[in-house]
């Protein structure tokens, strides 16, 4: 892990909300998104790609949309010379 990763990981960790219901019906998971960042480093499409939630399970749907918040919010340092780059990104509920 790069110190640049420990900076996103705590930000993570300070913002994400574990949504109420899930916490209490104990539910977890994965989710990762495929972002696209534009030349400036902002987020301007996202996908969810995988998610280990399990379908149906309580909080789910709230779980992947706190992921989608979270990660509009943040910014990103592109490639130089292009004007959008795509990545995969990924957090864990637990």
């Amino acid at each position: 892990m790069l110190p640049e990763d420990n900076r996103y990981y705590e930000y993570v960790r300070q913002f994400i909300t574990y949504p109420v219901d899930a916490l209490r019906a104990q539910t977890e998971g994965e989710v990762k998104m495929k972002l696209t960042v534009d030349a400036a480093g902002k987020v301007v499409r996202m996908h969810l790609v995988e998610s280990t939630i399990p379908s149906g399970a309580t909080g789910e749907s709230v779980m992947i949309q706190q992921a989608r918040l979270l990660l509009r919010q943040l910014r990103f340092e592109p490639a130089a010379g292009t004007s959008e780059e795509e990545m995969k990104i990924g957090y864990k509920f637990y």
